[in-house]
């Protein structure tokens, strides 16, 4: 569904000259319920105007090793604190959440 809606709002941007297309910009998760971002200490984005990648979102495998089984995470959700980059797209009518900085 994310890549759908990526799609779709590149397209839109498409029509648009080249230096309002995307900017690359900072923010920190301030809640998770409903998610909120603070981007730059000037203003706070919902989660209708985020677009979450695959590398913000948990991820588990399932493994088996002989008679065992079990699952290991390879990336977590967004948690409060977390300082992610973005793309902020369309002159920011959407944010890109790309990943968590270290």
């Amino acid at each position: 569904m994310g890549a759908e809606k990526l799609i779709s709002i590149m397209q839109r941007a498409n029509q648009l000259p080249v230096q309002n297309l995307t900017d690359l910009v900072f923010g920190e998760v301030i809640s998770i319920e409903p998610l909120l971002i603070k981007v730059d200490n000037r203003f706070t984005i919902g989660i209708d105007f985020l677009i979450l990648s695959q590398c913000v979102k948990a991820v588990t495998i399932a493994v088996t090793i002989g008679d065992h089984s079990g699952t290991i995470a390879l990336s977590r959700d967004l948690i409060i604190g977390d300082k992610v980059r973005m793309l902020r797209i369309n002159q920011g009518q959407s944010f890109y959440v790309l990943e968590r900085e270290d």
